[in-house]
């Protein structure tokens, strides 16, 4: 037997030296707690260190030790208890899912965007976004202010001059690329004058127009009143809105999804908000499949949302009468189509907040891979089944398999 030397937050050991080859083995067979004060809420701790992602201040403050008074080892059978079957599963492709709001501006091959009509449609009042970077704004004006802002030949707002750092007063009228955006009123916003780039001191202009020039073909105009249908996602980002209910407007049913950017309100008092197109996934689960697996919208260019049949699924699969069914195979379609949904693939909701991309940017691969590991990250610090995700993680370990050999790993699911 070795002695410890013990103090207040540590023991101490000596280990022998031992030969070379030698097949001694020193191992802890046991301790005891004599002379220590050890409060429950130390052994919660390390009971949590255990069967957690680590034990955190409000989970041992909040044990449950008034149900069983001392006999701390019954409430530890009473917590598993209830992870396994009173806490809801934390699935990684739904919580991905509901958080994934890729901006886009028509029909890609995911589905398409909101209408600017739709409930829960997006708006900002911001006039430019990340999204047109490496863009041309033309700038038009007599040099005088006010001065128009344009993308794409569309106007985006008016400002009455245009300040930038270390160049001064942009007067002269006419094309500069757009070097970088932040999506906030005052946001840095960059442009790129005589080859070099520089931030505009107003940051990213609020949107306004003067009555000077024609309105935007897509403008709704609405009564102030109307504002309050409008909320804010996050507190902290308070130019991103979302509309609550539908909108009722005469010009709703000449806009189609593809045609529908730029959009913009007007409301009565003279301000302004832009229409932010963003990726509806729609729930196709076991519960809740699509009709006809999507197939009213692939002629528009999406693909159809039907799936294999699986163990996980096989009991939800149907028959579709459908005219638009569309078969997996890409080749049977119509009614007495095999329809067949996922589990897990649950619609987004733009008040979890724009976390993660989805691949309709190739480009992006390198970020895409990473929304894998903060989806993995985030449910293992928050999700309330901690229990099950440790189990998950621990037998991961058994099966190892490395990224390299999934292909497509950049993949958004």
């Amino acid at each position: 037997n070795l002695n410890f030397m013990c103090g207040n937050i540590a023991c101490i050991v000596q280990i022998p030296s031992v030969n070379e080859g030698s097949s001694s083995i020193f191992q802890l067979t046991g301790f005891n707690t004599l002379g220590r004060n050890v409060e429950n809420k130390h052994i919660i701790s390390r009971f949590l260190e255990q069967t957690t992602f680590g034990p955190t201040r409000e989970a041992i403050d909040s044990w449950d030790l008034e149900t069983f008074g001392t006999d701390v080892d019954k409430s530890f059978a009473s917590w598993v208890y209830n992870q396994m079957v009173t806490v809801d599963v934390t699935m990684h492709r739904e919580y991905y899912r509901k958080r994934a709001q890729a901006r886009v501006f028509g029909t890609v091959i995911h589905g398409q965007p909101l209408h600017p009509c739709d409930e829960k449609s997006r708006w900002s009042h911001f006039s430019f976004n990340g999204n047109e970077v490496d863009k041309i704004l033309e700038v038009s004006g007599d040099g005088t202010g006010p001065y128009l802002l344009s993308v794409d030949g569309i106007g985006r707002t008016q400002v009455i001059n245009i300040n930038m750092h270390g160049v001064g007063s942009l007067v002269s009228p006419g094309s500069y690329k757009i070097c970088a955006v932040e999506e906030a009123v005052g946001g840095k916003f960059e442009l790129n004058v005589n080859g070099k780039c520089y931030e505009v001191l107003d940051g990213n202009p609020l949107i306004s127009f003067d009555g000077t020039i024609d309105l935007p073909t897509n403008t709704f105009e609405l009564p102030e009143a109307s504002k309050t249908e409008f909320v804010v996602i996050n507190s902290l980002i308070p130019d991103d809105l979302v509309h609550i209910t539908s909108i009722s407007h005469p010009k709703c049913n000449g806009i189609s999804v593809d045609d529908a950017w730029p959009t913009f309100i007007k409301f009565s008092d003279g301000d302004w908000l832009l229409f932010d197109p963003r990726l509806v996934l729609k729930d196709n689960t076991p519960d809740n499949p699509i009709p006809g697996g999507g197939g009213g919208i692939t002629d528009f260019g999406a693909l159809c949302s039907n799936v294999p049949r699986t163990f996980l699924n096989s009991k939800s699969c149907y028959l579709s009468n459908e005219p638009s069914a569309c078969g997996v195979d890409g080749l049977t379609s119509g009614p007495g189509t095999i329809v067949c949904s996922s589990p897990s693939e649950v619609s987004n909701d733009p008040f979890m907040g724009d976390r993660y991309g989805f691949a309709i940017d190739f480009s992006l691969r390198p970020q895409l891979e990473k929304t894998k590991w903060s989806t993995w990250t985030m449910i293992a610090l928050y999700s309330e089944d901690q229990l099950r995700q440790r189990m998950a993680w621990a037998l991961s370990q058994i099966l190892a398999i490395s990224p390299l050999q999934i292909g497509r790993s950049w993949a958004s699911e």
